[in-house]
């Protein structure tokens, strides 16, 4: 649904875990193969600190495929109030953590560098670090956000952005 948090976000999308523990999916309109970049941005707004749950780039529509090749895991927020991200892409592990605030818009960002195979990841515009992209990594379809517990809150998402860049120079 859709709902104002406040002045400066208007109207975003909210999603209330309290029926269930969703999926949201965002595809990518007219998505290339093999871009030189992908940019994934988005805020996030949780009005509860436990709320717990985790990004995933789309690697591949097709529901044959093994869940890890089908998606690729980014961001993780831990319900202790936490921001981290996966050490690699099937959640066996992740890094430092960030604190963060109930009630508070937090700007998040995954680059997926093709030409130096890094995935680098971004909170308020800050650089929280980077891992080496998967051997055949080469593009992605778009992401989506996996809520992990139900029956605890909402979260707000604003801006949400997916960007390719499929030649040099091209601006953000």
């Amino acid at each position: 649904s859709i709902a104002e948090v406040d002045a400066e976000h208007g109207k975003s999308l909210s999603i209330n875990t309290m029926s269930g523990a969703p999926i949201i999916h965002f595809y990518g309109e007219d998505v290339k193969e093999n871009p030189l970049m992908e940019v994934v941005s988005f805020e996030i707004y949780c009005n509860e600190a436990n709320l717990r749950g985790f990004s995933e780039f789309i690697a591949s529509k097709d529901s044959t495929k093994e869940y890890y090749e089908r998606f690729k895991r980014l961001f993780f927020l831990i319900e202790t109030g936490q921001t981290t991200y996966f050490q690699d892409y099937k959640s066996s592990g992740y890094i430092v953590k960030w604190e963060r605030k109930a009630q508070q818009w937090y700007k998040l960002d995954v680059c997926a560098d093709y030409i130096n195979r890094e995935m680098i990841f971004y909170m308020d515009n800050e650089q929280l670090g980077k891992i080496p992209l998967e051997e055949g990594m080469n593009g992605f379809k778009g992401f989506r956000y996996v809520f992990e517990h139900k029956n605890i809150g909402t979260k707000y998402f604003d801006n949400i952005k997916y960007v390719q860049i499929l030649k040099r120079g091209e601006k953000l």
